[in-house]
């Protein structure tokens, strides 16, 4: 057949190789190109199976691998604990439950115990506390301070307070966290008559709806000062409808932190910085003292601060407190740079040497406060009502009196000009700053 192959030029009638021959060459050659192929399709299928299988293998051994790690990280959490508590029991057998006044008992317990919540999960962390908080070891309940100091303790995203589901409120009442770490905490619904969160860090803290009771004491009925946060670090938590008496948060850090319709009585909030936080709503009684403070880019629609609430020197720069009551309140040299004010109602109140340049107070209710020495320039006064209020020697330079309404007040020694007067709808009973009467 090869010799057919290699015959060439000989007439088609002569020729060794007929079209059949050639069929058949090409059959001979194919079987066994077929069988190759055939091999290497399934070589090919058969190794693409295998790496399937390998795959499916090793995922279930992963996945048996982390289910394993999970139970032996979930027995070794548990073991921390269990020893924990072990130990624990027997320092108080041998120390007494106030441990004496053991000051190396008090130690060994406090190593352990931040060595122990650095390495728990959340759930077993707060077990772990409501325990040592149930034992007196951290609370102002039987001696004047913490037996167990919890200062630097990893505590982030502890929960102590309530659901949303449940139907009663936790109390911690004299629980003491001074400078533990509790970012994320939740503390929402509890009773925290008596807490002393004293420098701790409690970035976006839950304590929605908590309460404290006034008439309720801690070590030997000292009188109480409901919760402390004094220079806590509150930035972006949540006190949302909240109401405590008498609370400490001077010189906290409290930017960005969420306070709508949040109620304070008689609360100290001396130097906190509450810069951009959400005051919407919120309720301040006095006498209650907010002065240093910062509340730069906040929030403070329809809030109100009545009965002796002293402002001095804080700084309400860029606020936005549209709505906002004043009632019986001192802001003694306060910042109100270009702030707003509108529907504002203000009375008794004290804005001496205040410097409320560029603020917009229209449509507002004004009543027998005093502005003496205040700056006042470039302020939006039109058709707001002011009545028997003194603006002794305060600059109104620019100010905007469009409407308004300046019955019985005194501007004398006031910088401002007549063409501003004469934009007022009524001066009836008001000095001017020449020393003339009004008379309708």
């Amino acid at each position: 057949m090869l010799d057919c192959l290699k015959t060439k030029g000989n007439e088609v009638g002569k020729s060794k190789c007929s079209i059949l021959a050639l069929l058949q060459l090409l059959a001979t050659l194919s079987v066994p190109l077929a069988i190759g192929l055939y091999t290497i399709v399934h070589k090919t299928n058969e190794s693409d199976l295998a790496r399937q299988n390998r795959r499916k293998d090793l995922d279930i051994a992963g996945g048996n691998r982390a289910k394993d790690e999970s139970i032996a990280n979930e027995v070794r959490k548990e073991n921390i604990l269990v020893e924990y508590q072990n130990s624990l029991a027997k320092i108080l057998l041998d120390h007494g439950m106030t441990l004496n006044g053991s000051v190396s008992a008090r130690f060994v317990v406090r190593v352990k115990t931040l060595t122990a919540v650095k390495q728990l999960d959340t759930v077993r962390k707060a077990f772990l506390i409501q325990s040592l908080y149930e034992a007196n070891l951290i609370t102002t309940a039987v001696s004047t301070e913490s037996i167990i100091s919890l200062e630097g303790a990893d505590l982030n995203k502890l929960h102590l307070g309530s659901t949303e589901d449940d139907t009663e409120r936790p109390s911690h009442a004299c629980l003491s966290l001074a400078g533990a770490i509790l970012t994320n905490a939740s503390f929402r619904l509890d009773n925290l008559n008596g807490a002393n969160f004293t420098n701790a860090k409690l970035r976006f803290a839950d304590f929605t709806d908590s309460r404290t009771d006034y008439g309720q004491y801690c070590y030997h009925k000292i009188p109480p000062l409901s919760v402390s946060f004094h220079s806590a670090i509150l930035n972006e938590a949540n006190f949302m409808t909240a109401l405590y008496d008498n609370a400490i948060f001077t010189y906290a850090k409290m930017s960005k932190a969420n306070l709508q319709k949040f109620t304070c009585r008689y609360c100290n909030v001396v130097g906190a910085n509450l810069s951009e936080a959400d005051l919407t709503g919120v309720t301040f009684n006095g006498p209650a003292n907010i002065g240093w403070a910062k509340f730069i880019n906040s929030k403070l629609i329809n809030a109100s601060f009545t009965d002796g609430v002293n402002f001095q020197q804080s700084d309400f720069t860029r606020a936005n407190a549209n709505g906002i009551s004043f009632r019986q309140c001192m802001f003694y040299s306060a910042t109100f740079f270009n702030s707003t004010f509108n529907h504002a109602t203000i009375i008794n109140s004290d804005f001496t040497y205040a410097r409320m340049d560029g603020i917009d107070i229209s449509q507002g209710m004004i009543t027998n406060s005093v502005f003496n020495n205040a700056h006042l320039v470039d302020v939006n006064f039109s058709h707001t009502t002011c009545r028997q209020c003194t603006f002794l020697n305060a600059i109104l330079t620019g100010a905007n009196f469009q409407g308004a309404i300046f019955n019985m007040c005194n501007f004398t020694g006031t910088q401002i000009n007549d063409k501003q007067l004469e934009q007022a709808s009524s001066l009836a009973g008001s000095i001017l700053p020449n020393g003339s009467l009004v008379l309708n």
